[in-house]
């Protein structure tokens, strides 16, 4: 049985550096600059994703502790914070959305200007 080797992927760098690009500086500029957006947006996300885990806990832990109780004031006071954060949370998560999608377009439009020089 022979192994396949895994092709390791270069990265822009490496495949324009023996290149002659007038613009070679401008793309690997918005190269990096376009790594680091997504890097901005992924750690975004991922607060996201844990404040909202977060809420959801406590609304679920809220629900265990008023089950078999009636309405007390202070525990609707505790929901509506709950529910509060969540709405805030979903609307960022709507903005997060839209973050990605106009990322993920202004990648591809990268990937098409590059095409041809590599």
């Amino acid at each position: 049985m022979s192994e396949k080797k895994k092709k390791k992927k270069k990265s822009l760098k490496e495949m324009l550096a023996n290149k002659k690009i007038p613009n070679k500086r401008y793309i690997l500029e918005k190269d990096d600059r376009l790594k680091l957006k997504a890097k901005v947006l992924q750690d975004s996300i991922d607060w996201w994703e844990e404040k909202m885990n977060e809420a959801f806990s406590r609304l679920d832990s809220w629900e265990e502790k008023e089950e078999g109780f009636d309405f007390i004031f202070e525990s609707d006071e505790e929901l509506q914070e709950i529910i509060t954060e969540i709405e805030f949370l979903s609307a960022r998560g709507q903005i997060e959305n839209k973050l990605s999608q106009e990322l993920e377009k202004e990648i591809d439009d990268f990937v098409k200007e590059c095409k041809g020089l590599i």
